[in-house]
């Protein structure tokens, strides 16, 4: 998912221990966007990335872990991301909060992938 920061974002971000697990947030194509309200002298910096979000086993080693798989992991997350959006898409069409046209739009906007995915 596209995100948005402020703040510098680190690639790798790992969350406190809960229950034995953490959150461990992946980011990549981590860009500067210069003057992000179009003015001649931006007010505040603003960074743009992908950002997913896995939990994970807690594991002394995980930071090294994720590193060392970090592109697969976060294809991993991805693929996850986009099936759970389907589902979600679907049961709404299901329930009758979305119709037809409305996937029309989500495929025009990159959503989705293509129509028939949910259809």
């Amino acid at each position: 998912m596209k995100s948005q920061s402020s703040v510098m974002p680190e690639r790798i971000a790992i969350s406190s221990l809960k229950e034995g697990k953490r959150k461990v947030y992946l980011r990549r194509d981590i860009k500067k966007l210069d003057n992000p309200e179009g003015e001649e002298e931006a007010k505040y910096t603003l960074f743009e990335y992908e950002e997913v979000c896995i939990e994970m086993q807690d594991r002394a080693d995980l930071y090294t872990f994720v590193d060392a798989n970090f592109d697969k992991l976060f294809e991993e997350a991805l693929e996850s991301e986009y099936k759970e959006k389907k589902n979600k898409i679907r049961q709404y069409l299901k329930i009758g909060w979305l119709n037809e046209k409305d996937i029309d739009f989500y495929v025009a906007s990159g959503i989705l992938k293509e129509k028939r995915e949910v259809l």
